[in-house]
């Protein structure tokens, strides 16, 4: 609640004083301020079972569904926005490169676990590359901990 009060000192003769005074109340919305820091917490190696469900594991077959699954937290101090991340993966060629669906927006403190399935090619590598908000969409205190990567063990 704001008052406003005029005259608050009656320096001024008046007829009506019981005018003087306005209490209002004032609701808005807050704006925040700082900058959100989307960082990869852990990047983790597996596999998926027939179910879907990953299983975290150092060492993987060509026979296996790989996994990676990373954590990904806002250490930041405003949500994030909207964001993509890549992947490059030992799945064609050299690499594949996948970019992802928009993620949604992290608030701060907030994580996601992201978990990506994919088929290992033989002779195309295994090192797994992450690249979150590679588009740099997201306004953040730290781009510097955008970017992990793995080196798988394969059997």
């Amino acid at each position: 609640t704001v008052t406003i009060t005029a005259d608050y000192d009656n320096r001024v003769t008046e007829s009506n004083n019981s005018n003087n005074t306005l209490s209002m109340q004032i609701s808005g919305t807050t704006v925040q301020s700082g900058k959100a820091d989307l960082t990869i917490k852990t990047l983790r190696t597996g596999v998926l079972s027939s179910s879907g469900k990953f299983i975290e594991t150092d060492s993987v077959d060509y026979a296996d569904k790989t996994a990676v699954q990373i954590e990904v937290v806002n250490n930041g101090s405003v949500a994030t926005g909207v964001w993509k991340f890549t992947a490059d993966l030992p799945t064609s060629g050299s690499y594949s490169f996948y970019t992802s669906p928009t993620q949604k927006s992290l608030a701060p403190g907030a994580k996601a676990i992201l978990t990506l399935g994919y088929d290992l090619q033989e002779d195309y590598g295994n090192k797994i590359i992450i690249d979150i908000d590679s588009n740099d969409d997201v306004n953040e205190l730290n781009e510097s901990n955008n970017e992990k990567s793995v080196t798988l063990d394969i059997d």
